[in-house]
């Protein structure tokens, strides 16, 4: 699956946030803060609207002992993207047009189904 990326998003792995994050991937969505929170088998996403949130995102993400970038300077346990560019290198997601809509997926896995983010 892929999930659907619009301006500003912050893009998590679930693997890293089981690990990593406390209270894992549940609490991750508890503590998005806004209603953009999206996920599919293998990523969540976050959204924003202005750079400035976003960063407050990841900073607070570091925070909670998720590392940004490795000893390359290459997006190690989160990405931040700006639509389809990612603010670092990253190897483990690929981005693209599926279906007229933007999105990213852990790379080697099938694009398809889409999860959209639910408005309310």
């Amino acid at each position: 699956m892929a999930v659907e990326c619009e301006f500003y998003n912050i893009i998590v792995p679930k693997t890293v946030l089981e690990s990593k994050y406390p209270g894992g991937v549940s609490a991750y969505r508890e503590d998005c803060p806004n209603a953009s929170f999206v996920e599919d088998e293998h990523l969540t996403r976050v959204g924003f609207m202005n750079p400035n949130d976003t960063g407050k995102f990841m900073e607070a993400l570091i925070t909670k002992g998720l590392d940004y970038l490795d000893e390359n300077r290459s997006s190690k346990d989160f990405v931040g993207m700006m639509m389809f560019a990612c603010f670092e290198p990253c190897d483990w997601i690929e981005t693209e047009l599926v279906d007229g809509i933007k999105c990213c997926w852990l790379k080697g896995t099938e694009p398809r189904p889409i999860s959209l983010i639910t408005r309310l």
